[in-house]
């Protein structure tokens, strides 16, 4: 969508406000609406579906019916305090309501450079990754094994997903079609384009389900559709009978990552595998890298000690 259609549409749906002024003084809400096809049009749909909800249910109801430009840097801060009891929330938010503002910019609706979203400073929150210990993962291997011949597509799309890295949508979206030459060449992913390398476990598993799912999906349901609900609700009841009830299922992902990295991958291999476009994505697992380090330090100061002693 160009400028001058986005202005069209401003157009538009000030009309259907009764209001024919397309300045400084139009409503918040309409200008929200523009910006969500405006900045949204390149957007996954399961992005847009989270944004809408965000902006519903935590940034419409305190700016609705406010000129646009008269929010103020004042009104922003006090809005993200009151979001101050769910911080993540809060820090998925502001973006959006950036995007809003400067898009008002882009119309000329407020001058340029004025978005008083801009520059808030987010709310500090823990890390939510969560990393299987090898009892842990003993005892996941154990149950899905147990539970394999009743539930063998839900087990399947677990322990694909362990020996993947991959995301939870990136599996339900999954076509036989994009297993090729041993690995999976996905059209379309949360970054574009990737390929996912299979190891030999993972390609064994893909023939076994071969043999039994003749829909074109490799993760499809009875009725022959993916279906996140059945691998949803199979996966909490399984995790509370391993005693992993935090773990969530791209916590998966997660853990993939940070057993690459105690195998001695490095971050940029690791980046490769799991499709990071972003470095500064990667770095996130680099803490899990400590032990490792202590490793080697003693490796150094054993190193060192015997050879002092040696010339003493």
């Amino acid at each position: 969508m160009s400028l001058c259609e986005a202005r069209s549409l401003v157009e538009a749906r000030l009309a259907a406000f009764g209001n024919t002024k397309h300045d400084s003084n139009t409503p918040f809400e309409v200008v929200a609406e523009v910006s969500f096809y405006y900045r949204g049009r390149l957007w996954k749909p399961i992005t847009m579906r989270t944004c809408r909800i965000n902006f519903t249910q935590k940034i419409q109801p305190y700016f609705k019916g406010k000129a646009i430009g008269s929010i103020t840097r004042s009104d922003v801060e006090d809005w993200f305090l009151g979001l101050a009891k769910t911080p993540g929330s809060a820090n998925r938010c502001l973006p959006i309501l950036s995007g809003i503002m400067r898009t008002a910019e882009d119309l000329g609706y407020i001058e340029e450079g004025s978005n008083p979203a801009r520059g808030i400073r987010r709310y500090k929150t823990k890390p939510k990754e969560r990393f299987l210990t090898n009892d842990e993962m003993a005892r996941l291997g154990a149950v899905l094994k147990r539970e394999a011949r009743a539930y063998p597509m839900q087990t399947a799309f677990i322990r694909f997903m362990t020996l993947t890295g991959c995301r939870g949508g990136e599996l339900l979206s999954l076509k036989w079609d994009y297993y090729i030459d041993s690995n999976l060449y996905l059209p379309d992913s949360k970054t574009g384009p990737k390929t996912v390398f299979l190891s030999t476990p993972a390609r064994k598993l893909l023939a076994e389900l071969s043999k039994c799912n003749k829909s074109q999906w490799v993760f499809a349901s009875k009725n022959k559709q993916p279906n996140a609900g059945i691998f949803n609700t199979f996966w909490h009841r399984i995790r509370a009978e391993v005693g992993i009830s935090d773990v969530r299922l791209h916590d998966l992902r997660h853990n993939y990552a940070s057993i690459a990295l105690r195998s001695g991958e490095n971050l940029r291999v690791i980046g490769m595998l799991l499709g990071h476009v972003d470095a500064e994505t990667t770095l996130r697992y680099a803490h899990l890298d400590d032990a490792t380090m202590h490793s080697a330090v003693n490796k150094v100061a054993k190193s060192m000690t015997k050879r002092t002693r040696r010339t003493e």
